[in-house]
């Protein structure tokens, strides 16, 4: 199954199924969508079990920080990469949630 096709599967499942705000749903589409077009570039496979690995999530959260992106930032953009992994384990595409394995930064201050 493509990346794409798992991200655009759990985009519903948080409107319509898990009724989350919509602001939440946009954080969730606009991180994962990040997060694929970066592994894009970084030619990693558009198959979903090859892309959503622990290694490949790493690299993507390690160049937001070399880009300069706060730990609130890098924080928030992990847990959009968990709750997809959590939907992908819930609907049987994985067996266990790679994202789990990150350690997140802590929050910094809001400025």
């Amino acid at each position: 199954m493509l990346f794409d096709d798992v991200l655009k599967d759990f985009l519903g499942y948080c409107q319509h199924e898990k009724n989350l705000a919509p602001r939440t749903i946009r954080a969730y589409r606009y991180w994962n969508e990040v997060f694929g077009r970066w592994a894009d570039a970084d030619n990693t496979s558009s198959d979903f079990n090859l892309r959503f690995t622990t290694p490949v999530q790493r690299r993507w959260l390690y160049q937001l920080s070399k880009d300069g992106k706060r730990p609130r930032t890098i924080h928030n953009a992990a847990c959009s990469l968990r709750a997809l992994g959590d939907f992908a384990v819930e609907h049987g595409i994985i067996s266990a949630n790679p994202a789990r394995a990150l350690v997140l930064p802590k929050k910094d201050a809001a400025s």
